[in-house]
């Protein structure tokens, strides 16, 4: 049975809001067991810089769409382990971005990507004269742009922390309905700190004083009597009386 990805389901204010978290909360996430909770998040970033030395695209297998290596005159598939007749050139773009609270690295790769730049890699390459190593100035308006992210987490992010972020989708914000999430998110923390406030106080309750129980000279003279035993008086054996009676 085919899992069914949460993420995609529900209106897109839905989608851009799912499993909100900042970017701190995001790297600082690790998990023993990958594969038995739902990994994807979203964060609302800004886009630093290009990650310098790492080429924005890549040429591909088309029997397994992994990456294929130059050799001389030809593409080698490692996957594969033969050199494939068919190759398409895909994006994969490495970003560092940035919130207020922390900064990280993540990658875009070739579906997203030419969905955000409306352009396919082979119009790009052609666009550059054979200059291939170029970072053609579409991509690199990409820095200072504030963007949704969502995240797919995978075994080295969650078991060796390595930050370097899949990126599933690309949103773009709509600032009213980011300004009321913040404020909605504010009044819950805020009724969450008024709960544990509430909380802590019914479980460290201060030492009840000890009550002062005042009591009469009378009332003290007759709970000493009921206390005390009465000394009986020795009685004559003859007539019952006692021997003060008698005298």
């Amino acid at each position: 049975m085919m899992e069914i990805d949460k993420s995609t389901l529900g209106t897109l204010e839905d989608q851009m809001f799912y499993r909100r978290i900042a970017l701190k909360e995001l790297t600082g996430i690790r998990h023993d067991n990958p594969t038995d909770e739902d990994f994807m998040f979203t964060t609302i970033a800004t886009i630093n810089r290009l990650q310098e030395n790492i080429q924005w695209w890549y040429m591909s297998c088309d029997v397994c769409n992994k990456i294929a290596t130059k050799e001389s005159h030809n593409y080698y598939c490692k996957n594969c382990d033969t050199y494939p007749e068919g190759l398409t050139p895909r994006y994969r773009i490495q970003l560092q971005i940035s919130d207020r609270t922390a900064t990280t690295s993540c990658t875009l790769f070739d579906e997203e990507d030419e969905r955000m730049l409306n352009t396919s890699v082979s119009f790009l390459l052609d666009s550059l004269d054979g200059k291939f190593e170029e970072l053609p100035k579409i991509i690199q308006e990409l820095c200072g742009q504030r963007l949704i992210f969502r995240f797919k987490l995978n075994n080295k992010n969650l078991t060796l922390g390595m930050q370097n972020y899949a990126v599933k989708k690309i949103f773009a914000p709509d600032e009213k309905l980011e300004k009321q999430y913040l404020e909605d998110k504010a009044e819950e923390d805020l009724m969450d700190d008024e709960v544990d406030n509430m909380l802590k106080r019914e479980t460290k309750k201060p030492n009840e004083p000890v009550k002062k129980v005042q009591i009469s000279k009378c009332e003290l003279s007759k709970n000493i009597c009921e206390l005390v035993p009465v000394k009986e008086e020795p009685k004559d054996k003859r007539n019952g009386s006692t021997v003060h009676e008698k005298e």
